[in-house]
């Protein structure tokens, strides 16, 4: 992770969660009122055991955690969203992605079967995106799609 103390020289930080131990609590309350004070966090997950970080931040900030795993390719996109999907109707939703519990908070971009696959929204003064399939970025699995998704992840949590 970033330095705690570099955090406020950063405008959005991806957080791709990991099987490890996780955050300290200390680490927890920087990452939240970075986002509190404007910054823009990207919470990704999968499938168990890569939902340690993503459980914390999201335990935290909304009271809910990920859940179920999903292996369907392909994700939907939504109309009533944050992003600007209009051209992408479908892309890659990760090899073992998870789902985050609806949210009046949060807007849902992308559904993989009838579960949020990827929401976003505002906290604080910042931003913040959910997203249950960050695979569909790794190397082996990045496509054009994926990469129009990474996209409008970084414009909407940059406020662009």
């Amino acid at each position: 992770m970033t330095s705690i103390k570099t955090l406020d020289k950063g405008k959005v930080l991806f957080v791709f969660s990991s099987a490890g131990k996780g955050y300290s609590l200390e680490e927890i309350d920087s990452l939240e009122n970075f986002v509190l004070n404007g910054g823009g966090l990207y919470i990704g997950a999968e499938n168990w055991p890569l939902q340690t970080e993503a459980n914390q931040l999201t335990d935290r900030m909304f009271q809910k955690k990920v859940f179920g795993y999903y292996s369907k390719e392909v994700a939907e996109t939504s109309k009533e969203g944050n992003f600007n999907l209009e051209e992408l109707n479908q892309f890659p939703s990760g090899k073992t992605s998870v789902a985050f519990p609806l949210d009046h908070r949060l807007l849902v971009e992308a559904w993989i079967e009838d579960q949020p696959l990827i929401l976003s929204g505002y906290y604080g003064k910042g931003r913040v995106v959910l997203d249950g399939g960050y695979s569909r970025f790794y190397c082996n699995q990045i496509n054009s799609e994926s990469k129009r998704m990474m996209g409008e992840i970084y414009n909407f949590l940059r406020d662009d």
